[in-house]
């Protein structure tokens, strides 16, 4: 990713949170704002963990790149030490709730992508 330590350096500074602890909602409206797609979440026993974007191609981006959506599962699995068992598309009301939606973040980050 380009820009990556400015990146975490802006979600850090706004919010105290980096793309996969707290600023994957931000990181994902960036890279929808960037990219296209819509934005996914992974899950676990019904709960929200990560969200991603669903590029057109149906592969999955995040803060580690773009992946099929089994690598993208297993790879955050494995970092985050997360069970993921399934995916789906993001609902606004209900997932990641203590997750922080920050627009015109999205939009400076998406400048730097």
């Amino acid at each position: 990713m380009k820009n990556r330590s400015r990146i975490y350096s802006l979600l850090a500074l706004a919010y105290d949170v980096g793309p996969f602890d707290g600023g994957c909602l931000i990181m994902a409206r960036a890279f929808q704002h960037r990219f296209g797609g819509k934005i996914m979440v992974l899950m676990y026993r019904g709960i929200a963990q990560h969200a991603v974007v669903q590029l057109p191609n149906g592969h999955f981006l995040d803060a580690d790149g773009e992946m099929t959506p089994q690598k993208s599962i297993e790879n955050f699995a494995a970092n985050e030490l997360r069970s993921i068992d399934s995916y789906r598309e993001y609902r606004p009301k209900t997932d990641l709730p203590d997750a922080p939606v920050d627009m015109n973040l999205s939009i400076k980050i998406a400048k730097l992508l």
